[in-house]
Formats: structure tokens, C-alpha cells, sequence
């Protein structure tokens, strides 16, 4: 079987990584695009995924729009070069058209409700969607559903277990109380027309968690000059291994918020104008990862947080809860390829 995976985020190559590796293990042929966004060529190559990078962001809905039809195209003309079974990806917006026109089947996982122009096209076209625990939208006919939130494939103590040598080869001790805080760019299709927190509320979220431990800054964005001691040292192949042993996560990345939640550190997610249902699901069920508006509400949540003793051993309880009472997202994800990849090819398969 011939499987494309199409990534475009950090999260992508964490959630498919365990799924690609266990494909080429078993004989089947895996073809991996990029997009060079964040530091997503950066992590797969650091993991060793051989990839055909496509685009890069463009800024702007006019640029955005000419970077999907520059990538699609180029991703078209792959496909019919390689001739896969399947395609997959976390939001479909290349994928379901090129799988349309060549008559490929087409997998896609979404977990980010709000965003309803990606979930627009890959609704459109793709021939499955996946959903996981919590989301709250609904596409009869093409829905398959999973319980577990999707960081969990990434971070299942199947297939990962943190490492303090990881973390002290880059000058973080696991034993030292630190606190991860990350912030966005705020440039993605989805986060048009919302800002997040000024420079000036930045320094304050991050000298109120000073109090607590050593703020580590993950960043997308330049940081105001007060703020460039604490960057992140651990390159982006090691970020579970700091999520882990983290007494909080505090940021505007809903991804690292649930990759936390997943790993038994408690996750606070500021998020200006949106939520997610797998978050919330999570808050609701397990209690150790929420929702907030503003910095003055993270400040107060992270407080309250890390001035009793304990939150962090409860956080590791609550992820033991939740990876006994959830599915396996890779096993789910493998079953899913496997299914369509050999069932549901078309007779004008690959051009």
C-alpha cells in the first residue's frame, strides 16, 4: 500500500509520526509534504522523515490563497507521480481537492472547530473526516469518530516516556520548577481578525509565573528585549520531554496545551475569541487543563494553580485516568488508512 501524508504544522508530524514509522515497518510506502511553517521541516527532519516540502506562509488572504493553489498544484502533480492508495492529513484543504480530481480516497483529522473555511473545503472533499474526544461539529455521512483527544497519539507512555538527560543536554534540569509559556504568531487562516495579548501583558503573565519557577518562552514571535533570557534552549524535537516535566503550561498554543494535558502537566490555554471541544472536554472530565480570555484570567488560573502544593501530582493522575479510559489515536489512525488505503480506491487511481 502507497500512503502521502500531507503536514503543515509541528502538531501534524507529532500526531502522524508513530503511524508513518509503523507503516514503513510493516513494508508499506510512505511519501511525507511540508509546509515550512513554524518548525515543522525542522522537527521532521530532526526526527529523520525524509519530506518534499511545498509552500511556505504567505501573509495575507491574497498570499494565503496563492500559496493553497501553488501547493495543491505542486501536490497534484506529486500524487500522480507517485500513485498513493490513500492520502492523509490534519485539515484537508490540499489533500480533498487533489484526492477529488484523482480519484483518491482522502483522510482527514480535524480537531479545531472554529476554523470553518479549512473545515469548509476539507468537508467538501475529503472521503472521511475524523473527529476525537470532545469536538463539536458533526458531517453525516463522512464522520468517524474516536475517543481520545489527538495529542494523545504523540504523547501515549506507549510510544514516548520523558527523558531528564534530553532536557540537561540543553541546560534544563527536569528537577527545577519551570514553567512553559507559549505565544503565537496569530497568523494562520483561522486566526484572522483576532490579536493576542500586547507586549506590555506578555511581560506580566510572565514575571507573575517567574514567582514560581523558571518561565521557559516557546515563541513564534519576537519577544520584547526583557523577555529574550528565558527563549526556549530545547530544539523542537524535545518538546514533550519539557511538557512533561513542567510544573504548568501557560500560552496561546491550544495544541501544547492538550500535548500537556496529555503528559500529566496541568495547561492553561488563552485563547482571545475561540475554544476548542476537546479542551473542554478534557476540563470537564479531568479538570487539569482550561480555558481563558485574557492574561489577567491566566495569571489568576496559574496562581491559583501553583501556590498549593500537589496540582502537578493530581495533573499526573488525571492523564492516568484519561490514557486508561481513551483509544489509542494510532492504533485508531492505522486502522483507518488501512481500511480506506486498500478498499475504497478508485478505478482512475493516481491519473
Amino acid at each position: 500500500m502507497k500512503v502521502l501524508f500531507d503536514l503543515k504544522h509541528p502538531a501534524q508530524v507529532q500526531f502522524f509520526k508513530d503511524a508513518i514509522a509503523i507503516l514503513r515497518d510493516e513494508g508499506h510506502e510512505v511519501l511525507v509534504t511540508s509546509r515550512a511553517k513554524d518548525e515543522t521541516t525542522d522537527l521532521l527532519d530532526a526526527l529523520g522523515i525524509l519530506h518534499v516540502r511545498l509552500s511556505s506562509p504567505a501573509k495575507g488572504f491574497l498570499g494565503m490563497g496563492l500559496e493553497l493553489a501553488r501547493r495543491t498544484a505542486r501536490l497534484i502533480r506529486i500524487a500522480r507521480r507517485f500513485r498513493p492508495d490513500v492520502m492523509v492529513a490534519r485539515t484537508g484543504v490540499s489533500i480533498g481537492p487533489a484526492g477529488k480530481l484523482l480519484h483518491i480516497p482522502t483522510i482527514v483529522f480535524d480537531d479545531t472547530e472554529f476554523a470553518w473555511l479549512q473545515i469548509s473545503l476539507s468537508a467538501t472533499f475529503a472521503t472521511v473526516i475524523c473527529t476525537g474526544l470532545g469536538y463539536e461539529r458533526r458531517f453525516p455521512g463522512k464522520e468517524l469518530r474516536f475517543n481520545a483527544p489527538p495529542y494523545l497519539a504523540g504523547t501515549h507512555p506507549k510510544r514516548f516516556t520523558p527523558s531528564a538527560e534530553v532536557l540537561r543536554r540543553h541546560g534544563v534540569e527536569a528537577g527545577e520548577p519551570y514553567i512553559v509559556l507559549r505565544f503565537k504568531s496569530w497568523s494562520a487562516l483561522h486566526d484572522a481578525g483576532v490579536r493576542g495579548p500586547r507586549d506590555e501583558e506578555i511581560c506580566r503573565l510572565v514575571d507573575a509565573v517567574r514567582a514560581y519557577g523558571r518561565p521557559i518562552v516557546s515563541t513564534e514571535r519576537p519577544l520584547p528585549a526583557e523577555l529574550r533570557g528565558y527563549v526556549n534552549p530545547v530544539p523542537v524535537d524535545g518538546v514533550y520531554h519539557l511538557l512533561a516535566f513542567a510544573q504548568l503550561y501557560v500560552g496561546e498554543g491550544a495544541c501544547m496545551a492538550t500535548e500537556a494535558a496529555c503528559l500529566g502537566t496541568p495547561g492553561i490555554w488563552l485563547s482571545p475569541s475561540s475554544r476548542r471541544g476537546s479542551l473542554d472536554a478534557i476540563e470537564r472530565k479531568y479538570g487539569h487543563v482550561t480555558t481563558v480570555q485574557t492574561v489577567p484570567q491566566a495569571i489568576e488560573r496559574a496562581r491559583a494553580w501553583l501556590e498549593p502544593p500537589g496540582m502537578k501530582g493530581r495533573a499526573m493522575a488525571a492523564r492516568d485516568r484519561l490514557v486508561a479510559e481513551c483509544d489509542d489515536p494510532v492504533e485508531f489512525t492505522l486502522e483507518v488508512i488501512k481500511r480506506y488505503g486498500r478498499k475504497l480506491r478508485g478505478p482512475g487511481s493516481g491519473g
